[in-house]
């Protein structure tokens, strides 16, 4: 919010921009608050979003994951509470538990709601957040 803006804001609601807040109370707070709400906010930019894109996730995916079918989408960025977004997805589909390639680990303590991995796994979900895969309470999200 520019300072102009909430200049305005505060001539519309009649309160001083010097005003304190715990001096703001009963009607002056409620004609505020109207006012804040009518108000059109414009979206943050999503320029500093950086999304891996389509092409780079399948790379991925063909290089780490054997398969017989492979997608992956990316969307447009988004904007949500403020907040800048941008939602991108892999899968990888179709090949035996048995025969599936599992990657290398370093040996480290299983984190709180992980368990062991065993041979009869029929799906393996792995989520990553700014580039980087998120590890600890994975099952701690919508998708699970």
């Amino acid at each position: 919010m520019t300072p102009a803006l909430a200049d305005e804001m505060c001539k519309t609601a009649k309160v001083s921009p010097k005003a304190k807040p715990r001096d703001i109370r009963g009607a002056i707070a409620e004609k505020l608050y109207h006012t804040i709400q009518a108000t059109k906010l414009t979206a943050p930019p999503t320029t500093s979003l950086s999304p891996i894109g389509e092409k780079a996730i399948l790379s991925g995916l063909y290089k780490q994951i054997k398969g017989e079918f492979y997608t992956a989408v990316s969307r447009p960025p988004s904007v949500y509470r403020g907040n800048p977004f941008i939602i991108e997805a892999g899968l990888a589909y179709g090949q035996a538990p048995d025969s599936a390639a599992k990657p290398e680990r370093p040996a480290q303590p299983l984190a709180e709601g992980e368990q062991e991995e065993g041979g009869s796994e029929l799906a393996r979900v792995i989520r990553y957040a700014n580039r980087v895969p998120l590890l600890y309470q994975q099952s701690a999200c919508a998708i699970f």
